[in-house]
């Protein structure tokens, strides 16, 4: 999932004009005034249609304003109008280069728009002028990841990685990065990295979490997503949780790892079952120990081709 936070909400830039040489073109501060209204209800359509009518004449006016073209950018994009959005953030670009805020934006328009490579540039150009924009390796890394370029998808993920050691969800990508290559060392170091971090966070949200997404992977036609339970613990619980998406990525049902009182009472502690068309079956593969992952998926994948054949296949 892409980051949108630059396209969202950019007060902390939008208070006042661009830190880049277009802050003293005449029309900028005008546009950025404009912008600020628009962002105080962009759900508004109405209003955004107004405010793009005095854009426009700001353009119009001052041709050569970068904040003013990307303003336009800004609004049209929240009307929905992505393909004219891309013409204003390039304009923006062009004439201030310095404007990371238009290449960024610009990328997540493009996305939208289906077209990945463009958006690949524009985010990778944004780093090149601000190296700091952490979202911007953020979405070019989770676009490689989506097609299965892993290596290019860990680069940018590691450099968003070492701005902010403590941002949890982009240690959690390295990891699942890490485990798409299959390099098992560096993974087990990056978990562990990741459950410190948790364990640690002051963010409510992170703190409240329960599992982690370490890895996902294709099996057949389906797309699964493998969680680990931070602290596995009460009378039932699971250790692990593969969860079966099919197209458009619809939930089709879950195989866990679990473990319950009545079961560890009879010495078997671990068993495998799953959730299909909201009911709980349990299998016969049951274990006194806990079973490394590599032994495990293995079962677990032979699970989703007989359970979800009509997903998988």
């Amino acid at each position: 999932m892409l980051r949108l936070l630059a396209l969202l909400a950019l007060a902390a830039t939008l208070t006042v004009a661009p830190a880049s040489a277009s802050a003293a073109v005449p029309g900028d501060a005008e546009a950025l005034k404009i912008l600020e209204r628009g962002m105080a209800d962009p759900g508004n359509a109405t209003l955004l249609g107004q405010l793009l009518g005095e854009v426009d004449r700001e353009v119009a006016s001052h041709p050569d304003a970068p904040s003013a073209h990307y303003a336009r950018g800004w609004l049209l994009s929240h009307l929905g109008r992505g393909e004219e959005a891309v013409k204003a953030y390039d304009r923006a670009s062009a004439l201030d280069p310095k404007l990371a805020d238009a290449l960024y934006n610009c990328g997540v328009v493009l996305s939208d728009l289906g077209r990945h490579d463009e958006a690949l540039a524009r985010w990778d150009a944004a780093t090149k002028v601000d190296p700091r924009m952490i979202d911007a390796y953020y979405n070019a890394a989770q676009t490689y990841y989506n097609r299965r370029q892993f290596k290019e998808a860990l680069e940018r993920w590691e450099q968003a990685a070492a701005l902010d050691p403590g941002d949890f969800g982009v240690a959690k990508k390295v990891l699942q990065a890490l485990n798409a290559l299959g390099d098992k060392p560096r993974a087990a170091k990056a978990r562990e990295a990741l459950i410190a971090l948790w364990k640690s966070a002051e963010d409510e949200r992170v703190r409240g979490l329960s599992e982690f997404c370490f890895d996902q992977r294709d099996v057949g036609k389906a797309h699964v997503y493998i969680y680990e339970t931070f602290e596995p613990k009460g009378d039932l619980y699971y250790v692990y949780t593969v969860r079966v998406a099919g197209p458009q990525n619809k939930l089709a049902g879950a195989v866990m790892l679990e473990s319950s009182a009545v079961i560890r009472e009879l010495g078997t502690p671990y068993v495998l079952g799953f959730n299909r068309n909201e009911q709980h079956h349990t299998t016969d593969r049951a274990y006194k120990e806990l079973p490394s992952w590599d032994l495990l998926w293995p079962e677990m994948e032979k699970i989703i081709r007989a359970e979800f054949a009509d997903v998988v296949e």
